[in-house]
């Protein structure tokens, strides 16, 4: 592998979200395999949880729950996504994005943006402002399959998910309707 000049820039968020979207017209055409659906760890597993492929698992906590039961069917191209751009964008003066570790998934492209506002809220303590980065007219279910798909990686990794991790995120759904 060459090597590639940048590092994660903390709060750099719309470079990383452009980047993503950027990505997204190199891999349009790009079908989607079955081993992605054939995937059983636990990522696949959240992602398709959140998609509603698959149910919460038993003992999930009410939260999680009642958070689930919001979800509405939103429109959307399947399109190979990077569903992990938050880490995974290295950011250098005067280079373009460099986009690493690609995890691969099959969503509308804004989904990857509502993963990275999860993220940066949730994680990286960034304002809820954040959430005007999902520019789709479904972003409050994006947003909210992308709680949906942190939390249950949680679930599924860790055997518990904490609310107050996605609080802020949680909060979002109430802005970004």
């Amino acid at each position: 592998m060459p090597f590639l000049a940048g590092t994660h820039r903390h709060g750099r968020w719309a470079d990383i979200a452009a980047a993503g979207r950027s990505l997204r017209h190199e891999l349009e055409r790009v079908t989607e395999p079955a081993w992605v659906q054939a995937r059983v760890d636990p990522w696949a597993a959240a992602d398709r949880i959140a998609w509603e492929e698959d149910g919460l698992p038993r003992g999930a906590p009410r939260w999680l729950q009642a958070l689930a039961g919001r979800r509405a069917r939103p429109d959307g191209t399947r399109t190979l996504i990077h569903g992990d751009l938050t880490g995974n964008v290295l950011l250098e003066p005067c280079q373009p994005p460099a986009i690493i570790d690609l995890s691969p998934y099959f969503r509308p492209v804004e989904y990857a943006t509502a993963i990275l506002v999860v993220d940066a809220v949730c994680f990286e303590k960034a304002s809820p402002h954040t959430a005007r980065l999902v520019t789709d007219e479904d972003a409050h279910q994006l947003l909210l399959r992308a709680i949906l798909f942190r939390a249950a990686t949680d679930l599924l990794r860790d055997h518990t998910v904490a609310q107050a991790r996605y609080g802020p995120a949680i909060a979002l759904l109430d802005v970004a309707r």
